[in-house]
């Protein structure tokens, strides 16, 4: 097969196999004019805003360490120092960000789904969080429709993004309790299913080992106790499901310690 000199041709290698991507012709011209288009708009509708704050601490970092020849690191001082002005909200994607929000360093940070509940809560359905997990969002909220849904998409060898909702799960990541709720339903939607019940109990642990991660042990005894209360619906597999639950704390203690 030939292409004309302006089309690409790319290589997708997969578990599945390997397919071929064909762009169409002017496939290059049209992303410099798209990356053209974001320019414009930055000049014609923003400001650029130095970050005077960080003068201080530049200095000192650089009397210790030497000079600090990092963008990462220029990016990351900024975007900390930005997110701690009064009155202001930092919108950012940036994960390290996000990460010292959630130990409390900042408390002005939003991302953009932060942002979207905010204003546009209507537009926050299933396919704004698949396209959030596709673009490889860290530290989003994931619920039981999104969880489910990947999840079908994962085990039907569709496309999906399973993987990277379960590490939005991590409890270090959102920090949010009602994760738990999530997880719990989940469960039980699980053990309704028809698959085996040693495959169950394997997605089961990859949930709960996802979710327990960064959590504090005042939690991991109120998410033992919701379990617990679900023994109506998780009958007659409840105690192999608590015994997972309570390899996965042993396994998060472990890693703790070590």
């Amino acid at each position: 097969m030939t292409n004309s000199p302006e089309s690409t041709l790319s290589v997708n290698i997969t578990t599945e196999g390997v397919k071929n991507h064909i762009y169409p012709e002017g496939i290059n011209k049209k992303k410099i004019e798209f990356l053209k288009s974001i320019i414009n708009w930055l000049e014609n509708n923003c400001e650029i805003d130095l970050v005077a704050e960080k003068l201080d601490v530049i200095l000192k970092l650089s009397e210790k360490e030497g000079k600090i020849e990092s963008g990462v690191m220029n990016n990351l001082i900024d975007s900390l120092y930005l997110s701690i002005r009064e009155n202001h909200r930092f919108i950012s994607s940036d994960v390290s960000v996000y990460l010292f929000e959630t130990n409390k360093i900042n408390n002005n940070y939003l991302n953009p789904e932060k942002y979207l509940l905010a204003y546009y809560p209507e537009k926050c359905n299933s396919s704004l969080y698949r396209f959030l997990l596709k673009s490889n969002y860290l530290g989003i909220d994931i619920g039981f429709q999104t969880l489910r849904d990947e999840f079908i998409a994962f085990i039907t060898n569709r496309e999906n993004y399973y993987s990277l909702a379960l590490e939005n799960l991590q409890f270090s990541v959102n920090n949010n309790p009602n994760i738990i709720l999530t997880c719990l339903k989940f469960i039980n939607y699980l053990y309704s299913t028809a698959l085996p019940l040693a495959t169950k109990n394997k997605y089961a642990f990859e949930i709960f080992s996802n979710s327990l991660q960064g959590m504090e042990f005042d939690l991991i005894n109120e998410y033992h106790f919701f379990l617990t209360k679900q023994s109506k619906f998780l009958e007659p597999n409840l105690s192999k499901i608590l015994n997972i639950f309570c390899i996965c704390i042993n396994l998060k203690t472990y890693s703790t310690v070590q």
